[in-house]
């Protein structure tokens, strides 16, 4: 799973207890529900979820090939992905 918000990021890393209780409730069912490792960063112009929250037509979208494909490098194999970007623990 891809996240362009490194806050949200180390929220998922974190104890959910430190959180107020709108994240701390978000986060728990995160970290229930998924892997933590298998959270990655991805930049905000690679992800396709922008497209749609940045506002363009609906032709536009149809035309959108990272919209309906994800970006370029989802096709290679996953060592040739970026790599992660150092994210901070919120564990303190």
């Amino acid at each position: 799973m891809f996240s362009d918000s490194t806050v949200a990021l180390s929220w998922i890393r974190g104890y959910v207890k430190q959180w107020k209780p709108f994240v701390s409730n978000r986060v728990h069912e995160i970290q229930d529900l998924t892997n933590l490792q298998n959270w990655r960063f991805v930049k905000g112009e690679q992800n396709p979820a922008d497209i749609v929250s940045r506002g363009c037509s609906a032709e536009e979208l149809l035309k959108n090939r990272r919209l309906w494909h994800g970006p370029h490098w989802l096709t290679l194999s996953e060592e040739n992905w970026p790599k992660n970007e150092k994210i901070i623990s919120g564990r303190h």
